[in-house]
């Protein structure tokens, strides 16, 4: 039979494979074409969109400048005068500007506009007049086409108001659409492209390139009018006003009163295309008469020789030749092109078989040996390790149990070995610890950790870490999951140690809180006795007494005074982490218009000028914020300088993003830079008394609430040359402590509660 024919086969392939080609060749170029016209309406009706956008922009623009006239007109009440001039500056700056005029409030067009002329013009009864003088902003009218130079204009206009709102007439402006055309002319890509504007009639407004008699004429019956009619947004292939075939993309702007559509010619696509198929057809029948002449040749020279060949070899193989004959007849295979060198191969695999099998012989021994070695070195890591062992099977049984493990068990491993640990004498609690976490990992595959409590074959109770992790069953081995445990009895012991520290820790600051209430209460008692009863001292002796005797009596009550204000500020001082409150977002705006109230009758005694930036809002407690400040800036006020007006300014300096530096600057006094530290300890005061009020604890509680906010304080400073205070606080306290709960003594009475400490120097 015909089919019987290695040739004839070689053209029944052959045809099998050039069929689907040419029928792929088919598809292909309609599918190419299809996605060309697809590309080209697209682009078309992206143009569209882009020019409907353009003449938006030029709407948006008119009405940015008829809202900037009217400004102006509200503001200075002299556009009547100026308009003119004003009108023919923005004339010569926007060139699609073909008229601005004004008119009052009766509708006529009044000697505001460009070019002077005797008659006045009533447009009372247009439609976008009336708009606005009923209430609206700003009014679009339709767009017409100019009787004398045959241009379609459209105006826009806006409302002219005085500052009470009452209205006083229009500004209006009038569109040249004709400059679309200018406008639009840089985008419209490739040859032939057309831009068409109809109005709301569809009427022809603009026409890209321009063609004779288009502007006013009436396109409603028009493929491209009925588009429009219909209401479609999409493409239309029809041919155009001048006659020749495009794709279009048909844009209606929302809320104008123009269509637009950018028309993509169809004969470029349809060229490329046909151009295309040409050239792949050529290709195709150049690459079939290709083939068929090699498939003749290699039906002899690459099947044929090769067939005969392959037979002789096998024939050796069969025959059980000689190993020359047989290398010599294999090596001429194992050269063939294609498949015939498999087929050399494949025979001259047999012939080394032998040979491979004692390779993999060897190999395998090879590897048996290295597998001895890799365990014996996993053992000696596993026997010399200080850390427990296990190793379980599926059903909790144990496989394996290190040296450290057969002691602190206290078992040996014929005891264990392939026994559940509730047969034997172990621990309870710890290895059903280990026996549910074994459970787990095999049930999720992901290994788990924990922290238990065991007792070992001595008595003794330690605490372990161990993580509990699957492992894949090896041959010969029924291990399924390993439990690796170690000692860290002394971390917890020395865990319980700190956290009894703790404990104590929070007692005492307890019993001192408690302590400073008692003794604020115990203290302050006896010091009103002496004030009180200094002064009626005083008031009783009168006249009688020598001068001596009433300076005596001034340093007893001023001394019991100074001491109630050091009683004071020490209880306030210990009270700022001890009472604290939840922290919350703090608006520091407030918090500084806050302290400017509290302190505006120093401030202008002192013709003080104080400068701050816009804050930020930060979690704080806002009583604290408000001390803060107002202790900064009562200090400022103290040390100001005799000579010169108070100047504070606040200000803002770069920090990360979650923190926030401020830096709070004055012209005072100032204090030697080697003494800054010594601001912030309590009752240290760098000048004395020297007349200035205070007993050193401000910047202290200062330094205090910012360091319970978790942030910084520091000084800088120079004599006569002021000082400056710069915090770093953290904007956020997500992670800190809520104190809320803080285990705190009960109050003392409100008859006996201390008073908040004042403005203090530093």
């Amino acid at each position: 039979m015909l089919i019987d024919s290695v040739r004839a086969r070689l053209w029944l392939c052959l045809v099998l494979v050039v069929a689907p080609l040419v029928a792929a060749l088919v598809h292909g170029t309609l599918e190419r074409r299809q996605a060309a016209l697809a590309e080209v309406e697209r682009r078309a009706l992206i143009q569209a969109e882009v020019a409907a956008g353009g003449y938006r922009a030029m709407i948006d623009q008119a009405r940015s400048l008829l809202t900037g006239l009217a400004a102006y007109d509200r503001d200075n009440r002299g556009l009547e005068a100026d308009c003119q001039p004003l009108f023919g500056a923005l004339s010569a700056t926007h060139a699609n500007l073909g008229g601005l005029w004004a008119t009052g409030p009766e509708g006529v067009v009044g000697p505001c506009r460009p070019v002077a002329d005797t008659a006045a013009i009533d447009i009372s009864d247009r439609l976008y007049f009336q708009q606005l003088r009923d209430g609206a902003s700003f009014a679009v009218s339709r767009v017409v086409v100019g009787r004398r130079y045959r241009e379609p204009t459209q105006v826009l206009a806006v409302a002219r108001r005085d500052v009470s709102g009452a209205f006083k007439g229009i500004i209006a402006v009038a569109l040249q659409l004709n400059q679309l055309d200018q406008r639009f002319n840089r985008f419209l890509g490739g040859p032939g492209a057309s831009l068409v504007i109809l109005d709301q009639d569809l009427h022809g407004l603009v026409h890209h390139p321009g063609i004779a008699g288009f502007i006013g004429q009436d396109l409603s019956t028009t493929p491209l009018g009925r588009a429009f009619i219909e209401g479609r947004q999409a493409n239309l292939t029809t041919i155009g006003p001048d006659g020749v075939k495009r794709i279009f993309g048909l844009v209606e702007p929302g809320g104008l009163p123009v269509h637009v559509a950018v028309g993509l010619p169809v004969h470029h696509v349809q060229a490329g295309i046909e151009q295309a198929l040409l050239a792949q057809w050529v290709a195709l029948a150049a690459s079939l008469l290709l083939a068929i002449g090699i498939a003749w040749l290699a039906a002899r020279q690459l099947i044929l020789k090769w067939i005969g060949r392959a037979n002789q070899a096998i024939a050796a193989v069969a025959d059980r030749r000689d190993g020359d004959a047989l290398a010599r007849l294999t090596g001429s295979l194992t050269g063939a092109p294609g498949e015939w060198r498999e087929v050399g191969r494949a025979v001259a695999a047999l012939a080394q078989r032998l040979d491979e099998r004692e390779r993999e012989v060897a190999e395998v021994s090879a590897n048996a040996a290295r597998h001895e070695e890799q365990t014996h070195v996993v053992d000696h890591l596993l026997e010399a390790t200080s850390d427990l062992v296990f190793l379980f099977d599926e059903r909790g049984h144990f496989v394996y149990l290190n040296p450290q493990a057969r002691r602190v068990l206290g078992l040996s491993e014929a005891e264990v070995l392939g026994r559940h640990w509730r047969e034997l004498d172990l621990d309870s609690l710890a290895m059903e610890s280990f026996d549910l976490a074994r459970g787990q990992a095999l049930a999720t595959g992901q290994p788990l950790s924990a922290r238990v409590r065991m007792a070992g074959a001595d008595g003794e109770i330690h605490h372990y870490d161990y993580v509990v992790s699957p492992i894949e069953a090896l041959a010969g081995n029924r291990a399924r999951a390993m439990c690796h445990a170690r000692d860290v009895t002394e971390a917890q012991r020395q865990a319980d140690q700190l956290a009894e520290m703790t404990e104590r820790l929070q007692r005492s600051n307890a019993d001192l809180e408690q302590f400073a209430y008692v003794a604020s209460h115990d203290l302050q008692e006896p010091l009103r006795k002496v004030s009180g009863f200094g002064s009626l001292l005083k008031r009783e002796l009168g006249g009688t007494m020598t001068p001596e005797i009433g300076e005596y009596l001034d340093y007893m009550i001023d001394g019991a005074h100074r001491m109630q204000a050091l009683i004071d500020d020490l209880l306030g001082y210990s009270r700022i982490a001890t009472r604290a409150q939840p922290f919350e977002p703090v608006d520091l705006n407030g918090v500084i218009e806050d302290c400017r109230a509290l302190l505006g009758q120093s401030l202008d005694e002192a013709k003080a000028r104080l400068t701050v930036p816009d804050l930020p809002t930060l979690d704080a407690e806002p009583t604290q914020m408000r001390q803060l400040f107002r202790n900064l800036l009562g200090n400022a006020l103290k040390y100001r300088h005799p000579e010169r007006p108070l100047e504070i300014i606040l200000s803002r300096q770069k920090a990360p993003r979650d923190r926030l530096v401020l830096r709070l600057a004055d012209n005072g006094i100032g204090f030697p830079q080697e003494r800054a530290e010594d601001l912030f300890l309590p009752f240290r005061r760098l000048h004395g008394r020297s007349g200035i009020p205070g007993n050193g604890m401000g910047l202290a509680i200062c330094k205090r609430i910012v360091e319970h906010h978790g942030g910084t304080i520091r000084a800088e400073g120079r004599i006569d040359a002021g000082a400056s205070f710069i915090i770093d606080l953290p904007l956020r306290h997500q992670d800190l402590p809520d104190r809320s709960d803080a285990e705190t003594p009960a109050s003392p009475p409100a008859e006996h509660q201390p008073a908040v400490p004042g403005l203090t120097d530093g």
